[in-house]
């Protein structure tokens, strides 16, 4: 037995001197038993062998400190071990792996709904408390990566944070998107757990919104819904003849309300032959927009105001109230009343921007007074819509008396 294992022993040592390098400070220390036991660990010797080797040990110290007993140890491989390598520790300790940690997206992390145009916020969890990070978002669709900010100091925080203002058309056609954050220069990276959306919203056109009828020259208001309470807007509207555009207004400010509108009187002849229109109203400097759902109508056979008094020969007494009345035929808007001197042609105003009452009927008082209208003595009774030429007179001449 003793040669047996004698030779088990020598078999080994050689087989080790071709493969492994026992540390100098285990040498000088090691007992033969820590060293069979180091030559189990490492597979030289098989462990079928183990019992003889136990008996062996025995036959040498019955009073061993160590139990004779030797069992199969079980270990894991140290792969970072290498040959002749100079290995200072024991060759059965494993070197833990190193541990990369990346920091850890808060905020927008999945489902959140964005706006354009809105202040919004991208959160993380740090890795370190030193170091830096770069900021950025990723187009689902494209695939694109846009920059938000870059080498963001890290601080003794739980959570950092950067501001951004999503806008409109930097970001090519991409609605949906990821939140990224990266260590500095690295691919160390963390992304949101699901997309977020930033979904294009649009202003709504309230009025003229199809079949309206206006008047050339009457004051009217396109007006809208904004999609935001911030942002501005310009407003035009389209010739559907022509596809002309022709502005109207241009960066009207948005409010916190859920109307906004501006004032528009349209001047026959500033639109080409263009009588059908839709209005429009972008977001300034886009092409997010809305247009009527229809079209609505500027008629060029306007129908003027009708005269209804003085219009038959009356003789009107010089110094006592009178009074002219028409017929308004549109209910918006606002008139000019005048009488014309039949001789002379010329106009004497009476009043002016008198307003449209949604009445068939409109009537301004007056007082003729001696001397104001030259030697005029027979008169028509004028009224014209407020700014324009569009006018009514009476069919027939009356007289002031004095």
């Amino acid at each position: 037995m003793k040669k047996y294992v004698v030779s088990i022993l020598v078999a080994s040592v050689l087989l080790m001197g071709a493969s492994f390098v026992v540390p100098k400070a285990m040498a000088s220390d090691m007992s033969m038993r820590d060293f069979i036991n180091l030559l189990i660990v490492i597979g030289v010797i098989p462990t079928d062998k183990i019992p003889a080797v136990n008996a062996y040990l025995a036959s040498l110290d019955n009073n061993s400190r160590v139990s004779p007993s030797i069992t199969t140890p079980v270990i894991q491989t140290n792969t970072s071990i290498q040959n002749n390598q100079n290995y200072n520790s024991s060759p059965t300790s494993i070197s833990s792996p190193r541990v990369t940690t990346a920091p850890i997206i808060l905020y927008p992390n999945g489902g959140e709904i964005l706006s354009w145009g809105q202040l919004a916020f991208i959160s993380w969890t740090p890795d370190s408390y030193i170091g830096s990070y770069d900021i950025s978002i990723k187009g689902v669709n494209s695939g694109n990566v846009y920059s938000i900010k870059q080498n963001v100091l890290s601080s003794a925080t739980d959570k950092l944070w950067v501001s951004w203002t999503p806008i409109y058309g930097n970001y090519e056609k991409d609605t949906r998107f990821v939140a990224q954050v990266c260590k500095s220069g690295t691919q160390i990276c963390d992304e949101s757990n699901s997309s977020f959306s930033i979904p294009i919203s649009y202003p709504v056109i309230l009025y003229p919104n199809g079949s309206e009828v206006l008047n050339w020259g009457q004051q009217t208001e396109i007006s809208w819904t904004p999609d935001s309470d911030t942002g501005y807007y310009d407003v035009s509207v389209r010739g559907v003849g022509s596809g002309n555009i022709y502005n109207v207004s241009q960066n009207v400010s948005s409010k916190a309300t859920d109307k906004l509108s501006v004032t528009w009187t349209p001047v026959q002849g500033n639109y080409e032959k263009d009588t059908q229109f839709v209005a429009k109203v972008c977001k300034s400097g886009t092409q997010i927009c809305d247009e009527s759902d229809s079209s609505f109508l500027i008629p060029n056979s306007y129908s003027k105001p009708i005269i209804l008094y003085p219009n038959n020969g009356e003789i009107l007494q010089g110094g006592v109230t009178q009074y002219i009345s028409w017929t308004p035929q549109s209910n918006s808007g606002t008139f000019d009343v005048s009488i014309i001197g039949v001789y002379s042609g010329n106009s004497y105003s009476i009043a002016q921007n008198v307003s449209n009452i949604s009445s068939d009927k409109i009537s301004t008082q007056w007082i003729p007074t001696s001397g104001s209208y030259e030697k005029d003595t027979l008169f028509k009774a004028q009224v014209c819509i407020t700014g324009t030429s569009i006018c009514g007179e009476g069919q027939n001449n009356f007289s002031i008396k004095f």
